[in-house]
C-alpha cells in the first residue's frame, strides 16, 4: 500500500513524559556497565599525532586505508573484497542520504517500496525528496505480492533493514537475492541497512557481512550499509561502511565530498584499528560477547513471558526483540496513545512500532533492548503485568 500522507515519526509528546526515573525499555543505548569496551583500547585508539589533527579525511582519499585493510584483514582477503567495492562514511544516516541521492540522480524520480518494519529516517528522507512511497510488511514476507507491487508501481528502489528494524528477525541471503532478482527486470536498486546484522546469533561472526556481499556481487544495483563500530557499541566514534560494485562506490566517494564532507581524525583512527590484523581476534571476541549477552537476555525474557498472551519475535540477530501485548487490555487503541497510557500508569517508556510502519491489529508492539541489565528486564515485566494484568 502507499504510505499515508499524514504519516509522522514525531514522538515528542511521548518523550516529553519521560522522567529521570522512567524505565526506558526501548532505549537505543547499551547500559554503560554492561560489557564496556576496554578503557585501555579506547585510550590506544584515540591517540592522535599532530599531523592527523591538522588534516582533513575525505572518503575519496581513503585509497591507502582501504588497500591496507584489504591486504591486512584476513576476512577481506578470504572473500577477495577489492578496495573498489567498499567505502567509509561518518555515520549511517549520511550514508543513507548519499545512496538515495545517488539513485535519484540516476533514475530522476523515485518509486520506493519499503519493507517494514523500517527505520523511520528512510521515510523522512524520501518524503523530503518527494518520492512515491509504498510499504509492505517483510515480517511475514509474500514474494508474489512484492513482485506485483514492483511491476505495477514501477518500483525502482527497495529499502529494507536486516534484521527487520527492532525485531531481531532476518531475511536470509537467499530471500534478499530473490528481491534483487525481481528488481533487476527494470534495473531497480536494492538498499540494505545491515547495520546490526554483524551480530548474528547462530552463525560465524565476521567484521562485515561478506557472505551477503558475495550473494549480491553478480548484480549491479545494490548498496549494503554496515557498521562494525555500532556492533561494538562505539556510538560516540561510529562510522558506516558501504559495500557495492565499483561503479557506484566511485560515484559515492566523489559525491561524498560535496554532501557529507570529511570524517574526523578520531573516526579514521578507529577504522584503522578495528580492521587491523593485530586487533582482529579481540574484535571478534567482543562481538561474540555482545551476541552472548543479548541471547542470554532473550532466553530470560522468554522464560518470564512463558504462558502469557503476548507475541515475542523470533530473534536471530542484533540486540533488539519485538514484544506485542494484547490491545484489548488498554483503554486507548492508537499506538501513540497506548504508549502514553503505559507511561502514565507504569512510568515505562516504550516506542510504538507503528512509527516504523509495522502495525499488528491484535497486539501493541514495541522493541526491547536486550543489552540492558537483567534485573531491569525483570522489573519491566513485573511492573507491566501488575499495571495491566496481561
Amino acid at each position: 500500500m502507499r504510505i499515508c500522507s499524514d504519516y509522522s515519526s514525531d514522538i515528542s509528546t511521548l518523550i516529553g513524559l519521560k522522567g529521570n526515573d522512567t524505565l526506558f525499555i526501548s532505549t537505543w543505548n547499551k547500559d554503560e556497565e554492561i560489557l564496556p569496551f576496554p578503557e585501555n583500547k579506547v585510550t590506544e585508539y584515540n591517540k592522535l599525532h599532530q599531523y592527523e589533527v591538522n588534516q582533513y579525511f575525505f572518503s575519496d582519499e581513503f585509497i591507502n586505508l582501504k588497500e591496507n585493510i584489504v591486504s591486512e584483514n584476513i576476512e577481506f582477503k578470504k572473500y577477495r573484497i577489492s578496495s573498489s567495492n567498499f567505502m567509509f562514511m561518518s555515520n549511517g544516516t549520511l550514508a543513507a542520504w548519499l545512496c538515495i541521492l545517488t539513485i535519484l540522480n540516476e533514475k530522476k524520480n523515485l518509486n520506493v517500496l519499503l519493507l517494514s518494519p523500517i527505520y523511520y529516517i528512510y521515510i523522512e528522507i524520501l518524503k523530503h525528496l518527494d518520492a512515491k512511497i509504498y510499504v509492505e510488511s517483510a515480517y511475514d514476507i509474500n514474494y508474489a505480492k512484492i513482485a506485483s507491487i514492483i511491476k505495477s508501481k514501477g518500483i525502482n528502489l527497495v529499502i529494507l533493514n536486516n534484521p527487520l528494524f527492532g525485531t531481531g528477525v532476518c531475511l536470509s541471503n537467499e530471500e534478499i537475492v530473490k528481491i534483487q532478482t525481481l528488481l533487476s527486470n527494470n534495473e531497480g536498486f536494492l538498499l540494505i541497512d545491515n547495520i546490526y546484522n554483524g551480530l548474528k546469533w547462530h552463525s560465524e561472526l565476521f567484521v562485515n557481512d561478506f557472505k551477503l556481499y558475495a550473494s549480491l556481487s553478480s548484480f549491479d544495483n545494490f548498496f549494503i550499509l554496515e557498521s562494525l563500530a555500532k556492533n561494538l557499541f562505539l556510538n560516540g566514534t561510529k562510522h558506516c561502511s558501504i559495500f557495492s560494485n565499483s561503479k557506484w562506490i566511485d560515484k559515492l566517494e566523489k559525491y561524498s565530498v560535496f554532501f557529507s564532507g570529511s570524517i574526523t581524525a578520531q573516526q579514521y583512527n578507529f577504522i584503522k584499528k578495528l580492521y587491523s590484523f593485530k586487533e582482529h581476534q579481540f574484535i571478534i571476541t567482543q562481538l561474540k560477547k555482545n551476541v552472548n549477552y543479548a541471547q542470554k537476555n532473550y532466553t530470560f525474557l522468554k522464560g518470564l513471558l512463558g504462558g502469557k498472551n503476548v507475541q515475542l519475535s523470533h530473534c536471530e540477530s542484533g540486540t533488539y526483540c519485538l514484544l506485542g501485548i494484547p490491545r484489548k487490555i488498554f483503554n486507548a487503541q492508537d499506538d501513540l496513545l497506548i504508549a502514553q497510557e503505559i507511561m502514565q500508569k507504569c512510568n515505562i517508556l516504550t516506542l510504538p512500532h507503528d512509527r516504523y510502519l509495522y502495525y499488528n491489529e491484535q497486539y501493541y508492539c514495541f522493541r526491547i533492548n536486550l543489552m540492558i541489565d537483567q534485573q531491569t528486564l525483570f522489573d519491566f515485566i513485573s511492573i507491566l503485568q501488575k499495571c495491566f494484568n496481561f
